[in-house]
């Protein structure tokens, strides 16, 4: 009888690398906030929120919170808001199926991502309304745009820099 090749009676490596657990109340809460923000925006009228008139007519469907949270989302990126319900129900899959890459790094790109999209937001400019209290960047994108990099590099290398970190 001929001796084998190896003790090893698996067929696979010799050792299992470690399985890492999903993060259930990561998961959840991001979860709970995407869904909540996602209709706060959906159901946002400026005439929800008592900063804008003293006499609110309408009402939010997450309440209170949903309008005034919408408001200063919407006050301080402007159109680039709207990415926060997406982002919060891209880290609640990240936290369930990729766990190893749930790190703080992925928090700051999707924080760079936000301020890029607030001044390209901020570039196109000239829109009057309620609905967007600070213009289409917000007061985040005015001030990158307009306070930081339309002096220093222009228009078209503002909206260069911008677009590669967005």
């Amino acid at each position: 009888m001929s001796k084998a090749a190896s003790s090893n009676p698996n067929n696979g490596p010799s050792f299992q690398a470690p399985r890492h657990r999903p993060r259930w109340v990561t998961a959840s809460i991001c979860a709970v906030a995407a869904v909540l923000l996602g209709v706060a925006f959906i159901d946002y009228r400026p005439e929800q929120v008592p900063l804008i008139t003293t006499n609110p007519t309408d009402h939010n469907a997450v309440g209170l919170f949903g309008a005034y949270v919408t408001f200063y989302l919407l006050y301080w990126f402007g159109v680039g808001a709207w990415l926060v319900p997406a982002f919060l129900g891209w880290m609640t899959y990240v936290a369930l199926r990729n766990v190893r890459q749930l790190v703080a790094t992925r928090g700051v790109a999707v924080l760079l991502c936000l301020l890029a999209g607030a001044g390209l937001a901020d570039m196109v400019g000239g829109f009057t309304g309620n609905y967007f209290p600070k213009d289409l960047g917000g007061s985040v994108g005015h001030w990158i745009y307009n306070g930081f990099l339309a002096e220093l590099m222009g228009g078209f290398g503002s909206a260069l820099l911008l677009g590669i970190i967005y």
